[in-house]
């Protein structure tokens, strides 16, 4: 791509001696040395590096040239060494660079986390580059092909602990300082380097398949304190590498695989090779006190990042444009892992309720992107971390390997990472190995799922014995044009007319026609939601389909409630047969955990979409709707836990309690409020961990008086200070949840003025602005303070996208469309613009969804 902000192609780096020294704790300053072997492709008088703001270069040598000026280009993030003399090209030589740098706290580069250890305030430091913060830290070659090795060494005080890639080759100690040198690691990209230091400890076990002769040794790191906490990750990383190197039929090629718990961090976790930094929440778990929905995400978090070992570190991406590479493919093989430990979590539905809607949700709207998205810059590439790349991705992969077969699928990967071993690679060289093994062309078949940019829905017109199906493109919105309609997909139909047998068909064209084989009364299209498409059913046929409800699979039911829902928003479809459809599942006894999410989810949305609807006979009728759906589920549970309910009971309790509470049903307020009393008179037991955030957020909505204020107050000290993982994130969505106008007020101020930690500040924030009691006063502080926040959270623009796009879509009207709209007009949205653009299209979704079916919902609410 030719704007690409790219170095030039004079210098290929062949390897890296870094070196740290001079660490300032108190200044947050260090100083280092960097030798780069070069290879000289090109003549030129000219070394270009990466470099951002914070780091300067003092002085350098390259090969036998003396360096006779040096110029930063900000623009660029380029620092040029300008030689006296030209280099020879074929010859392999040596850079020198000396240079300075500030440790960062913006969660970015190298930089430095706050945590409390008993009374007193520490810091660790650590390395966050993906996907272009190792200029941050130090200059280099900051692009994903530009592939090197590494050996480094840093000096730490004495009493720290120093981690990085690759295992320990010497420590020397002098002066209360130790010099800590590590291995020489193996070819990779720079985004993937890493290094820690703090007062760490580890808990250590191995994997059960010898690696070069030996058990490989595996470590969780945090602070001291928490390793006990690190239990559940570290047993499922020692078999989940086991497993990743049995289907990849790829050894783990480090000598060590250790897992650290950072206290500030952007995302989830970060794959560095051989060294996973992860937020503590998505690798600590504590069965005393952890909610039990955070052990699927600790074992879901650690197999992503172990996938990423094989699929981004071994095998990297080209270029950002094919992160889905790296995203889609350890999404999908995240789950495949978690699956095979715990087969009785049924992952799978969990992905069709979770990974597949959500993709289709982002997918469907006009300022999504394609899989496969050209970016020309670290700004561009930050805003691709999203639905798409990874859960788009990884719905895209599900529907390739179901086609396949799982095991050919994996067969065809195995083959592509051996050929591309410590290389990179393009999407076209995924889909040349999973031919060979097909024995069809993959690439056809695929090419539209990631260069186009959305997914088709498919019309159904039924015709005596036969079944007529037209794809177009969906949009939430509706009103595709013809310009937007162009893209035919290839689409895996499945269909299936008992429930159990599956007719596989294949669609290729716009339309095709598919004989029923005399079967009027049930069919169903996407046999267990494989398909990443929608499928839009007539009334009729939704009711025909409601009445054979025992035939669909937990995954058919999940997808045919979504599919209702966003053809009856995008006004393809009405939103009677949704709620018909709602209904009769409600009442159905359903009894599935997923399905009650799916439903749970789309009641949320109907409610949040007429909350400011102006008729309040509507916005009550669908709160007692839901009240009527929920309340015979509420009885079946108790707040007390035997202990031998299963995971799965356990969180469908907690949907069944958190939902009773959004909707203010009496008999869950009033014994949620209560148990919280007795917690927070040192009952511990008085509330099981996956219940507690619902007891908490009762409390803070519904009480008054000394009771709130005790709530509120203990919301603070959470904030401030949680001695539980999870403890700080529960806090802060309750403190979102105030009613109280004054609380409203303090909310506000905790997120503006530093009473949340940054990584936390988009769940306060977000609860805020989608809780009907202080959404436009939410939105008002917004506009009224947005130099202030971009002031406290700009400087690192993954936080401020996300805390922009969350706010924004919580919002419902044409006025507020309008207004957000007129308030972003002029402004740079350099790192966010997708963000604003995309929260445009929801708020447009929510207003346009109110306008056209009111008087339907109105008169079905009536009727039932």
């Amino acid at each position: 791509m030719s704007d690409r902000i790219v170095l030039p192609s004079a210098l290929k780096p062949l390897h890296y001696d870094l070196r740290l020294f001079d660490l300032d704790l108190d200044a947050l300053t260090y100083k280092g040395t960097v030798v780069i072997d070069l290879l000289v492709k090109e003549a030129t008088d000219k070394l270009v590096l990466n470099y951002r703001t914070g780091l300067w270069v003092s002085s350098g040598t390259v090969g036998e040239a003396k360096v006779t000026a040096i110029e930063y280009s900000e623009e660029r993030e380029e620092v040029t060494l300008t030689l006296d003399r030209a280099l020879a090209v074929g010859k392999q030589i040596k850079a020198a660079i000396e240079f300075e740098a500030k440790v960062q706290t913006n969660m970015s580069g190298f930089y430095r986390s706050k945590y409390v250890e008993g009374d007193s305030e520490k810091i660790m430091l650590s390395t966050q580059f993906e996907s272009t913060d190792a200029r941050r830290a130090f200059p280099c070659m900051d692009e994903p092909n530009l592939k090197a090795s590494f050996e480094f060494e840093m000096t730490v005080p004495e009493d720290w602990t120093a981690l990085s890639n690759m295992p320990v080759a010497s420590e020397n100690i002098a002066d209360g300082q130790k010099t800590v040198k590590f291995d020489r690691s193996p070819v990779m990209s720079t985004y993937l380097f890493a290094w820690a230091c703090g007062e760490f400890e580890y808990i250590e076990a191995f994997t059960e398949k010898k690696y070069k002769g030996k058990h490989l040794p595996v470590r969780v790191y945090t602070t001291k304190g928490l390793k006990k906490q690190g239990e559940l990750a570290l047993q499922s990383a020692c078999k989940i590498l086991d497993y990743f190197s049995k289907v990849f039929d790829i050894d783990y090629v480090l000598p060590k695989c250790d897992l650290l718990a950072v206290h500030e961090f952007t995302h989830g976790a970060m794959e560095n090779w051989g060294l996973i930094t992860y937020r503590t929440t998505a690798v600590l778990f504590d069965p005393e006190t952890s909610e039990d929905a955070n052990k699927i995400r600790v074992v879901y978090v650690v197999a992503h990042e172990l996938a990423h070992q094989w699929f981004g570190d071994l095998v990297t991406m080209d270029w950002w444009e094919e992160l889905w590479l790296n995203e889609g493919f350890a999404t999908w093989v995240g789950w495949l892992a978690v699956d095979y430990l715990y087969p009785e979590w049924d992952v799978f539905s969990r992905f069709v309720n979770e990974a597949l809607q959500q993709a289709l949700a982002l997918d469907g709207l006009r300022g999504s992107h394609p899989i496969e998205v050209p970016v020309k810059s670290g700004a561009e590439i930050d805003q691709i971390f999203d639905h798409i790349s990874y859960l788009k991705g990884a719905s895209c992969i599900r529907m390739i390997s179901t086609h396949m077969g799982v095991d050919r699928f994996l067969k065809g990967v195995s083959n592509y990472l051996k050929k591309h071993a410590f290389g990179n690679a393009r999407t076209v060289d995924l889909w040349a190995a999973l031919a060979e093994v097909a024995g069809e062309p993959i690439g056809e078949l695929m090419h539209n799922w990631t260069r186009k940019i959305g997914f088709p829905v498919l019309t159904i017109e039924e015709k005596d014995d036969d079944i007529a199906i037209r794809q177009d493109r969906f949009l939430s919105s509706g009103g595709v044009t013809a310009e937007e309609n162009q893209t035919v997909w290839w689409v895996p139909l499945e269909l299936t007319t008992d429930g159990k047998e599956v007719t596989h068909y294949s669609l290729r064209d716009k339309e095709t026609t598919l004989s029923r084989y005399g079967s009027k009364e049930f069919f169903k299209l996407n046999r267990d939601q494989v398909g990443v498409y929608r499928v839009n059913y007539s009334v009729d046929r939704l009711a025909k389909i409601g009445n054979h409800i025992n035939k669909l699979t937990v995954k058919d039911k999940i997808g045919l409630v979504g599919d209702a829902a966003a053809t009856a928003q995008a006004g393809i479809a009405s939103t009677d047969g949704l709620l018909t459809l709602v209904k009769k599942l409600g009442e159905s006894g359903e009894d599935s955990y997923f399905v009650w999410t799916e439903l749970v989810a789309r009641l949320r949305a109907l409610r949040a979409a007429w909350s400011e609807y102006p008729v309040e006979e509507v916005r009550k009728g669908l709160d007692q709707f839901a009240v009527k759906l929920v309340a015979p589920l509420v009885s079946q549970f108790s707040w007390d836990t035997k202990g031998d309910e299963d995971f799965i009971w356990i969180q469908f309790r907690a949907l069944v309690f958190s939902f009773a509470v959004d909707l203010g049903i009496e008999s869950v307020v009033t014994e949620a409020k209560a148990r919280f009393t007795k917690f927070l008179a040192g009952d511990a037991k008085a509330l099981h961990p996956s219940l507690k955030r619902y007891a908490l957020v009762a409390a803070i909505q519904y009480s008054t008086g000394a009771e709130l204020t005790a709530a509120y107050d203990y919301v603070k000290k959470e904030l401030a200070d949680s001695k539980t993982v999870d403890g700080r994130e529960q806090a802060a969505v309750a403190a979102g949840r105030v009613q109280d106008p004054k609380l409203i007020e303090e909310s506000l101020s905790i997120f503006i003025n530093g009473g949340v930690v940054p990584q936390d500040a988009h769940s306060l924030i977000s609860v805020l602005a989608s809780n009907t009691a202080s959404r436009q006063k939410t939105w008002s502080f917004f506009k009224a303070n947005w130099d202030k926040i971009n002031e406290r959270y700009g400087t690192n623009l993954i936080i401020f996208e996300r805390i922009v796009r969350l706010v924004l879509t919580s919002l419902s009207t044409k006025k507020d469309h309008d207004d957000v709209k007129a308030f972003f007009e002029g402004k740079d949205l350099t790192g966010y613009d997708r963000g604003v653009a995309q929260a445009l299209d929801v708020i447009k979704v929510r207003y346009q969804w109110v306008e056209k079916d009111s008087a339907v919902v109105s008169q079905w609410l009536a009727t039932n």
